[in-house]
């Protein structure tokens, strides 16, 4: 009873008279509508409060300490720890809003590794980390993120388990790890987070952006491909490809690398500006060509055709006397090459919004060690991004209005 009624009157502040705090009150509300009761709902505010206000790393200790009260504490840590609410939910009611609010140019898929000193985090593991480039103890996530040019926003999560998490039923009890959940690959946890978005919260469908550099290609082509979700995917040098288009070098040849298909269409690169975020005025310029291929083969784990797909390859330079640096494949041949670069730039609004909102409001910051626990914190500092995001932009308010009040 003492701690219902310190979250009552912690909560209180939050439905302050200012607009701008009314604007924060009404959009939390409006995302946590999903939970069933009203004391879960209570603790969410507090908790997304916290985020928001706390200083330092976003503990469950610093998030209650405004309150100065140890049951608030217990019962924040078993809100976000144990308690069976439906984080899924609420990502999805969090994701709607979104897609209404900004109408983002595409979904980008970004990894999140969170370094760790110990050995009990759920998923925690002494494994190479590509984003890194070595060895490091630490928990492997993936993000699902709507991005324009200038916001970016996570909605939809999956944290990658090691089988020696899976493996082990003494560490899956422990974290309460699901028993259906099975060792899946973070290129497998990316297509299941998209394929949630797409299929359960039927967000208008997006291109996906994503980096396949260090996974198998051809499955998540596959994958999207079945799904009628469109990609562009980041892809190595010597990916090999089968070229489609009668005119351009290679055609009837067999298989050959992107980076030699790249260099035989170098007389054809067309220069494509481009500028960060919504800064105009820093206007750049890639060197950029597009031409017609397949991939050897295709499938997915959905039984997706082996037929080839048609997909686009997107090479470009920084340098015109330098060999090619970065090659994308499309699984869609609607847009043109200036359309596809524009799309790729967004993968630095997601790293640029990650390092100065995301880590702010503590998206790498859970400290316990269950499974659904580490959702639940996720899902709630999504939220608390969400708040900060559209509040910077002025479109706060945009994103509380019903769905049938949005133009």
């Amino acid at each position: 009873m003492e701690a219902t009624i310190s979250l009552r009157r912690a909560v209180q502040p939050l439905l302050a008279h200012d607009p701008e705090d009314r604007a924060v009150s009404a959009f939390c509300a409006a995302v946590l509508n999903g939970l069933r009761r009203s004391n879960q709902r209570d603790k969410g505010m507090l908790y997304l409060s916290g985020l928001l206000s706390a200083r330092g790393r976003k503990t469950v200790r610093n998030i209650a300490s405004p309150v100065g009260d140890r049951a608030v504490e217990q019962s924040l840590h078993h809100f976000v720890a144990n308690s069976t609410w439906a984080d899924a939910a609420v990502r999805g009611a969090l994701a709607r809003r979104l897609d209404r609010a900004v109408r983002p140019m595409a979904w980008v898929v970004e990894p999140m590794t969170v370094v760790k000193a110990g050995t009990r985090s759920v998923g925690v593991s002494n494994a190479f980390v590509p984003q890194l480039g070595r060895v490091a103890n630490n928990q492997q996530a993936v993000g699902l993120w709507l991005a324009t040019e200038g916001l970016s926003f996570p909605v939809n999560w999956r944290l990658v388990l090691p089988p020696e998490w899976l493996d082990d039923k003494e560490r899956r009890r422990r974290a309460e790890i699901p028993d259906d959940l099975a060792a899946v690959t973070p290129e497998e946890c990316a297509v299941d987070a998209v394929v949630e978005a797409a299929e359960d919260w039927r967000l208008n469908r997006r291109a996906v952006v994503l980096d396949a550099r260090h996974g198998q290609l051809a499955p998540v082509i596959g994958e999207f491909s079945f799904r009628a979700i469109p990609a562009l995917l980041r892809v190595d040098g010597d990916t090999e490809l089968l070229v489609t288009e009668p005119s351009v070098p290679g055609y009837g040849a067999g298989p050959v690398t992107a980076a030699r298909l790249a260099a035989s269409l170098k007389g054809l690169r067309l220069p494509v500006p481009w500028h960060e975020g919504t800064h105009r005025t820093d206007a750049r310029a890639t060197l950029a060509v597009a031409a017609r291929v397949v991939l050897p083969t295709v499938r997915g784990r959905a039984g997706a055709s082996a037929r080839p797909h048609p997909l686009v390859l997107l090479a470009e330079w920084d340098h015109a006397g330098q060999p090619a640096r970065r090659f994308w494949i499309a699984t869609f041949t609607s847009g043109s090459p200036a359309a596809l670069v524009r799309l790729t730039r967004l993968t630095r609004q997601v790293r640029r919004d990650f390092a100065e909102v995301g880590t702010a409001v503590g998206l790498r910051d859970f400290e316990g060690r269950s499974f659904r626990g580490w959702h639940h914190h996720v899902t709630l500092a999504s939220a608390a991004h969400a708040i900060v995001s559209l509040s910077s932009a002025g479109l706060l308010g945009e994103a509380t209005k019903p769905a049938e009040d949005v133009a």
